[in-house]
């Protein structure tokens, strides 16, 4: 048993419940909403947002990991918000999704892995919510310069305050990160890394797995990347080489990002959105027991496995 910072204070491992381990509440132009604040209307949205997180919880969801750093426009009084409302836990990070924008790269590093440190373990935002992980990206097939010195400040952030990492890879970059992580000293089974799932390239995910991190197979629902029939193959596979309990189950889902013209924000009214997106829409946090569960049965697949992947590892990854 264990414990973990959530947005409402600090959760107890037991009551985890079932854990989605990456997803994000919005994201958003951060410049944009503080310049013009009707880029995202707030209340509207809390109210939405609310809503989705609720269908969520009525259909099992306990718990959500949510990965939204601050230049994804984070902003952790809404998340409480939206948690304290909709009843689901919510978990947030500090760290960073870009690494080569200018504010940070002409910075000591150790300087900036002090604000990640603070928002661990002062609070996010001038607040008392503690980030209860930390989230960092690549976003090619192979790391560069300026991902390799964030992946360090990452590292000395985990090594200072004891929170997993969460990643986003793409491509074959995952084994890199671990690589970084390694050479820093990162216990590797304190890794979920992110995005595997994109790839159809199973002997490339077990090396990842070999190393002890966890395997994000944490993009269900986003088929104009991987469709879903080659997402629940890849899942099995996994499982049939011995990999089960390593496999964390998400959706990198949202209920707001810019640019998602799909989701007719821009143009269009709130009631317009509600009613033409989202009774009907698969891009949401069900998602999982209205496509993924079914597949996998499909595939053989029992109650067991689907538990493991949403109740049993988020929970033994936090309890590490």
């Amino acid at each position: 048993m264990g414990s973990i910072n959530s947005v409402t204070g600090i959760l107890d491992t037991e009551k985890l419940g079932m854990t989605l381990m990456h997803e994000h509440l919005g994201t958003v132009d951060a410049n944009a909403w503080k310049a013009f604040p009707d880029w995202l209307n707030r209340s509207q949205f809390i109210d939405y947002a609310v809503g989705q997180y609720k269908k969520a919880k009525n259909r099992g969801i306990d718990t959500m990991v949510d990965v939204t750093p601050l230049d994804l426009g984070r902003d952790i009084g809404m998340i409480k918000e939206v948690s304290e409302k909709s009843g689901v836990n919510v978990i947030a990070c500090t760290g960073i999704y870009g690494n080569d924008y200018g504010w940070h790269l002409y910075k000591d590093p150790d300087y900036i892995a002090g604000l990640f440190i603070r928002e661990a373990e002062q609070g996010i935002e001038g607040t008392n919510i503690k980030a209860g992980v930390i989230k960092c990206a690549t976003h090619k097939d192979h790391i560069d310069k300026n991902d390799e010195r964030m992946l360090r400040i990452i590292s000395r952030v985990h090594r200072e305050t004891g929170l997993p990492i969460i990643t986003h890879s793409i491509g074959h970059s995952g084994y890199e990160q671990q690589d970084i992580f390694e050479s820093e000293g990162v216990d590797l089974r304190k890794c979920v890394i992110g995005h595997l799932g994109d790839l159809d390239d199973v002997d490339y995910i077990e090396k990842v797995a070999r190393r002890g991190s966890y395997i994000g197979l944490d993009r269900f629902s986003i088929d104009t990347i991987q469709p879903l029939a080659v997402r629940v193959k890849v899942l099995k596979e996994l499982c049939d080489r011995g990999y089960r309990d390593q496999i964390v189950v998400s959706h990198d889902c949202m209920c707001f990002m810019d640019g998602r013209d799909s989701l007719n924000i821009f143009g269009g009214t709130w009631d317009d959105f509600y009613k033409e997106n989202h009774d009907d829409m698969e891009y949401q946090y069900t998602y999982v027991f209205d496509y993924i569960w079914p597949a996998l049965r499909k595939l053989g697949m029992t109650q067991d496995d689907f538990d493991q992947f949403l109740i049993r590892t988020p929970k033994t990854f936090f309890e590490l």
